[in-house]
């Protein structure tokens, strides 16, 4: 009698019975929450994860009379709090300007800024794509384009994305100029956040009424994202 003839088959038999359920269905995997939380990332046009920074190259006049300067822009994730949102800081050149907090809502993603008495501003809705339009607060109103616009991102390559453009308003009493003052562009690409901001902030409105030329502007351009390791 030989027996590997009547062994292998049984070898075979004890495999096929561990890889399938009685039922005969294919047993269920386990969930990668590693992966789906990676999906979700991907899909989204400000991802947050901790440990996550973006370095920005910044050119622009940030003091009126100065000139034209060359500057290093960085926003970090430092963590994630128990409730769920996340801390996030921004820094130029290396010293730290500003800290604030961010969570994802069922309006969209919220900030809550610490230099401005901690207000609340809608600084996605949930339904962002191009023709999008809201306020962030009472002053401030956001615009995306009707359509997607392709960058080319420094070591990424052309991605598609939506410009937005951001408006301020200044009643009467503060300015004799128009009510809404254009202060600039923003660039959100789906899976890696802002690539690029335009700043025009070229007027500064006086209780007095009358307006001060600050001629000041600059422009941010993405140069790396760290994403945080597992």
């Amino acid at each position: 009698m030989n027996i590997a003839r009547v062994v292998v088959p049984i070898i075979i038999a004890i495999i096929v019975l561990t890889l399938f359920k009685k039922d005969g269905s294919e047993p269920k995997k386990p969930t990668n929450k590693a992966t789906a939380m990676d999906e979700e990332l991907l899909d989204s046009y400000f991802p947050l994860a901790p440990g996550k920074t973006w370095e920005y190259t910044v050119n622009g006049v940030f003091e009126k009379g100065k000139g034209e300067e060359k500057a290093h822009f960085n926003r970090s994730v430092l963590r994630k709090r128990a409730d769920g949102s996340f801390q996030l800081q921004d820094s130029r050149d290396g010293r730290v300007i500003d800290t604030y907090y961010m969570s994802e809502t069922p309006k969209g993603t919220m900030i809550t800024t610490m230099s401005l008495d901690k207000r609340k501003i809608l600084f996605l809705p949930l339904s962002f794509g191009p023709g999008s339009f809201w306020n962030l607060s009472k002053r401030v109103r956001a615009t995306a384009d009707e359509d997607f616009e392709e960058i080319d991102i420094p070591g990424i390559g052309e991605k598609k994305c939506i410009r937005v453009r951001y408006q301020r308003f200044y009643d009467d009493k503060q300015t004799t100029r128009p009510e809404w003052y254009f202060e600039g562009y923003r660039w959100f690409c789906k899976g890696l956040g802002i690539v690029k901001v335009d700043l025009r902030d070229v007027q500064q409105p006086r209780p007095n009424g009358k307006v001060e030329y600050k001629d000041t502007w600059e422009i941010r351009m993405l140069s790396r994202v760290k994403v945080p390791t597992k």
